[in-house]
C-alpha cells in the first residue's frame, strides 16, 4: 500500500513540474509574435477582402506601405483572450517572396489609444518596439536592441486602403 501511494505521489509530481515547465515555457517564448508559416493574405485582392469582411476597422486595421517595395496589411486579432487585445501584421507585398503571406510581428495595445508596443521578426529574432500612431493614416515604429539602447529599425507606415478621409 505505502508503495503505490508513494507510486502516486511521484507520478502527481511529474505531472505538476510538467505543467509548470510547459506553462513558464509558452510565456517566455517570444518566437509566438511572429510566424513564417503562410498563414495570412498572399496579395491585395485577398487582404482586401478580409478587411471587408470585418464591419467597422479598429484604428490600426488597413494595407500600410511600409516603404516602395514592402505593403503588410494590419488586422485585429479576434480570437485573443479578453485582457490581450492585439492586431497581426502580415506581409503581403515583398521583394523576398517566401515572406509574402507571413506574420511579421505582433501590435499590443497599451492605455493610451495612440501608442502601442510591437514584437517583431527582425533578422529571425523577436525584437521589442515602440509605434506612435501619428495620424489616421501614418504609423512611426522604433525597434530596439534587447538592452533597450540602441534602435535597430525605424521605420513609417503610411495607409493606403481604406483611404482615411
Amino acid at each position: 500500500m505505502n508503495f503505490l501511494l508513494n507510486k502516486i505521489k511521484i507520478i502527481l509530481l511529474i505531472a505538476i513540474l510538467s505543467f509548470f515547465f510547459i506553462n513558464v515555457q509558452a510565456k517566455t517564448d517570444l518566437n509566438r509574435y511572429w510566424s513564417l508559416n503562410k498563414d495570412g493574405p498572399q496579395n491585395l485582392e485577398d487582404a482586401k477582402k478580409r478587411l471587408s469582411n470585418r464591419g467597422k476597422l479598429k484604428l490600426l486595421e488597413g494595407i500600410w506601405r511600409e516603404n516602395d517595395r514592402k505593403i503588410v496589411l494590419i488586422i485585429f486579432d479576434d480570437h485573443p483572450k479578453v485582457w490581450s487585445m492585439h492586431y497581426s501584421k502580415y506581409i503581403i507585398k515583398h521583394d523576398n517572396q517566401d515572406l509574402i503571406g507571413t506574420k511579421e510581428a505582433t501590435f499590443h495595445r497599451t492605455k493610451h489609444l495612440d501608442y502601442f508596443i510591437i514584437f517583431e521578426n527582425y533578422l529571425r529574432k523577436t525584437t521589442f518596439g515602440k509605434v506612435l500612431v501619428a495620424k489616421d493614416n501614418e504609423i512611426k515604429v522604433k525597434l530596439f536592441s534587447q538592452n533597450n539602447k540602441k534602435i535597430l529599425k525605424k521605420y513609417k507606415l503610411e495607409k493606403i486602403y481604406p483611404q482615411v478621409k
